[in-house]
């Protein structure tokens, strides 16, 4: 008897072999993905002829796809990370961030193998992603937990407009990014080297957060933003400094740079 591996049979051929689903429900689903187009596992789900968690193991195992089940890492989300991309580009394109190591995005994703969300995430936020398949419950979960929505992005792009953190004209070639939380932090940092500011202190408050710059040895309070925009702002800059954004106890100092008017900035980063 000649045995087939599992990794080179179709998905709907291993799940009828393993008794997952019946040869009628398979041909049912096919016929289905023939007039919709449809993937056959989001049928497969949709139908209920088969648990998205033990679809998403044997793909995993038949695909050499990383799992992840995010349910198990939901409290140590950072959500500077998630909120790297816009809510809705994470709902449209079922996936979610939630891990920088090492200048590497872990992105949780329904299918890895889209070259075109891949790269996509990669443009948006320039860094090289690494991806990890898990279900579209967990994805929808984690995005509607720790996902920016529209109403905080609003918040950070009225920020941006304020008098005290606009820039001139001249310097807005240094700002070139999508993402309103990452151009506010860049934004910060190019308005205090326009200053000649030596540093830039991000300050918790219990109802806001102040942003403070200190100009010819004096610090000066320049902004309160709100308290919504904290967290997201403070984990932006841990990153940029290459600092361990799940550290919120003990000091740690780190190093990056900024473009400002066709040259870098070397920064340092203490938190």
């Amino acid at each position: 008897m000649v045995e087939t591996d599992i990794r080179t049979q179709r998905i709907g051929d291993i799940l009828v072999n393993k008794n997952l689903i019946t040869r009628d429900q398979l041909n049912e689903t096919l016929d289905i993905q023939k007039e919709t187009g449809e993937k056959l596992g989001d049928i497969l789900v949709r139908k209920d002829f088969v648990n998205d968690k033990t679809l998403v193991d044997l793909l995993s195992f038949q695909r050499g796809y990383d799992r992840i089940d995010l349910s198990k890492i939901q409290d140590t989300i950072d959500e500077s990370v998630s909120n790297l991309i816009s809510k809705d580009f994470a709902l449209k394109r079922k996936v979610f961030l939630f891990k920088l190591v090492s200048g590497m995005l872990h992105v949780a994703m329904t299918d890895p193998r889209d070259i075109n969300v891949i790269d996509e995430i990669r443009l948006l936020t320039g860094y090289n992603v690494k991806p990890f398949i898990t279900t579209q419950k967990d994805i929808d979960d984690l995005i509607n937990l720790h996902s920016s929505d529209e109403y905080n992005l609003k918040e950070v792009q009225e920020i941006m407009k304020d008098a005290d953190l606009t820039i001139s004209e001249k310097y807005e070639e240094d700002t070139v990014e999508k993402n309103p939380l990452v151009k506010l932090a860049n934004q910060i940092i190019l308005k205090a080297i326009s200053l000649r500011a030596s540093d830039v202190h991000i300050e918790p408050q219990e109802k806001s957060c102040t942003i403070r710059f200190r100009v010819d040895g004096v610090l000066q309070k320049i902004k309160d933003v709100p308290k919504t925009v904290q967290r997201l702002l403070i984990s932006r800059y841990k990153i940029m400094g290459g600092l361990d954004i799940t550290e919120n106890r003990l000091p740690q100092d780190g190093r990056g740079s900024i473009r400002f008017q066709s040259r870098a900035i070397d920064l340092r980063f203490a938190s």
